[in-house]
């Protein structure tokens, strides 16, 4: 891309290139640093989770699974529909998020010992999972800002 001077259009899309390449490189990192270092303690230890849990687990990573594909889609066919659903599955994410965490904690309170044992590692996938969502969700923020589509914040006015 050095090779010549780029024209605005050209530049733009080597920057979309490289933030993808990037959030490519941190969902690897999470996945490796964090995630299955956290199944891996999980395993060692023999804990299993509820089975309510683990169902909610699932639910969640296969809403990552289909993210990523989503997101790959929106990355190379710049469809402005395609990218304000893919920023909706953020949304989607937090609520699964939220649910995942209310049920948790009404397992604790119930004495669950499945989810006794393990809602610290609930907890710690949850979370990486979540950051992995959004890594590959950002990638409809350009496509969405030129479309005007976009606030400049999220916060609410005062």
């Amino acid at each position: 891309m050095t090779q010549r001077e780029l024209q605005e259009s050209e530049s733009a899309r080597a920057l979309e290139i490289l933030s993808f390449t990037i959030n490519l490189e941190h969902a690897g990192d999470i996945i490796v640093r964090s995630l299955l270092g956290t199944i891996k303690k999980k395993t060692q230890n023999s804990e299993g989770f509820s089975k309510e849990g683990f169902k909610e687990l699932m639910e969640a990573y296969k809403h990552v699974g289909e993210t990523i594909h989503f997101a790959s889609k929106v990355f190379m066919g710049k469809e402005i529909s395609d990218a304000h659903d893919l920023l909706h599955r953020k949304e989607t994410f937090r609520n699964l998020e939220l649910e995942s965490i209310e049920n948790h904690l009404s397992r604790l309170a119930n004495r669950d010992p499945g989810a006794i044992a393990t809602t610290a590692y609930h907890a710690d996938i949850l979370q990486d999972l979540k950051r992995i969502n959004s890594l590959f969700i950002s990638c409809a923020y350009p496509l969405l800002e030129d479309a005007g589509r976009l606030h400049p914040s999220r916060l609410k006015k005062m």
